[in-house]
């Protein structure tokens, strides 16, 4: 009888560990066609490979986004990339930023010049191996225009927090954004 119990159990352990596998491969397939299916809504249908600090780092953004590089006195901010997609409201830019501070420094000191309307949230999440900070909040800009504003932190070395920001327009917004805004902090890759 004792055996019996035993095959059954381990039949029974079996499915449950093939269940499991099925899952979470499903899982997997179903979050890229999600991505794929935000970026045909959005007209999105290439990226663009860009890299930064002599090859150190890369990342896409959309083909048809502009973007441009721009350069700051001091050592602070040692990369700065803005980009911008006049159609669907968004601009931003991916930032290394050159600093001993943590990150959590390096968000309290920014969230002093926000002018957030009282949605500001700072959640953790890890995409890629990599423990990032999600910082959203909305606010307006002389008080015309709404923007939301979804930026994430984190850090790939010593001395260097990466910031990637997204300022869209609230009246443009659409929820599918938030996983165009993943699709490029995914994209982003330590070279060296």
């Amino acid at each position: 009888m004792e055996k019996f119990m035993n095959k059954k159990q381990l039949k029974v352990t079996l499915i449950l560990i093939g269940l499991m596998i099925v899952l979470v491969a499903s899982e997997s397939i179903f979050s890229n066609k999600m991505k794929f299916v935000a970026l045909m809504n959005n007209n999105i249908s290439d990226l663009k490979k860009y890299e930064a600090m002599d090859n150190k780092y890369t990342y896409n953004i959309p083909t048809l986004w502009n973007a441009q590089e721009k350069k700051y006195p001091g050592n602070y901010i040692v990369y700065d990339n803005d980009f911008k997609s006049d159609d669907m409201g968004i601009f931003g830019s991916v930032q290394v930023i050159n600093t001993p501070k943590s990150v959590a420094e390096v968000i309290e000191e920014e969230k002093n010049t926000f002018v957030d309307n009282g949605d500001y949230k700072n959640t953790k999440e890890k995409i890629n191996d990599i423990n990032m900070n999600k910082v959203r909040f909305s606010n307006n800009l002389d008080g015309k225009k709404n923007f939301v504003n979804t930026i994430y932190y984190f850090q790939t070395e010593k001395n260097n927090v990466i910031k990637i920001s997204f300022k869209c327009n609230k009246d443009k917004y659409k929820e599918n954004y938030d996983t165009i805004y993943k699709v490029i902090v995914e994209s982003f890759k330590k070279s060296k």
